[in-house]
């Protein structure tokens, strides 16, 4: 990995994500932590799958509102996602 860090998922050491380094890569590898599909977090998210799919890959910026609704979906804080549009 070229990442100088990265986490242990679930205890498991055979399963290590790379830390993200940008909001999308967050919300990615945390709804991928919460063993989601980009359905069922959409769906929790009250968004499309497409519209998740965009902003996972960073094309679709997200209003402060949906930052609230994504953070109540990923079961963080917001302030978690606001720490990486501030970096």
């Amino acid at each position: 990995m070229d990442h100088a860090r990265s986490r242990r998922i679930m205890g498991s050491p055979l399963l290590t994500l790379p830390e993200p380094r940008s909001l999308p890569e967050f919300i990615r590898a945390r709804r991928r932590v919460l063993n989601l599909s980009q359905v069922a977090a959409a769906k929790k998210m009250k968004i499309s799958q497409s519209k998740l799919s965009l902003i996972e890959s960073g094309k679709q910026e997200l209003s402060l509102g949906l930052l609230g609704v994504v953070a109540k979906a990923l079961k963080v804080d917001v302030q978690t996602l606001i720490d990486f549009v501030v970096k």
